[in-house]
């Protein structure tokens, strides 16, 4: 698997990170996306802290040897297949 940081770049990042920080009450937000990650409770309380918890949580990722695809099959599982869109699609531009 190829690096999440050679992936994901800075407008990727920050397209997640705008569309995750806000509070979501069904999951949809970085909050669920942690914890289908598997981060611990007191990690994402921790994450919380940040001033942006979504970019911050990439990064804890990033550090544990995460994978693009793995990003894309947890938001697909959270529900935002919206963003996957745009992810494969900052993807796609960055290959081309």
């Amino acid at each position: 698997m190829s690096s999440l940081s050679r992936e994901l770049g800075f407008l990727a990042r920050q397209s997640l990170a705008n569309a995750l920080n806000t509070t979501s009450p069904l999951g949809k937000d970085w909050r669920g996306l942690a914890d289908k990650m598997g981060f611990t409770y007191e990690m994402i309380t921790v994450l919380q802290t940040q001033e942006s918890p979504t970019l911050s949580l990439l990064e804890e990722w990033e550090r544990q040897l995460g994978c693009f695809l793995d990003i894309l099959l947890v938001l697909c599982s959270v529900g935002r297949h919206r963003l996957v869109g745009c992810l494969v699609a900052f993807l796609l531009a960055s290959v081309f």
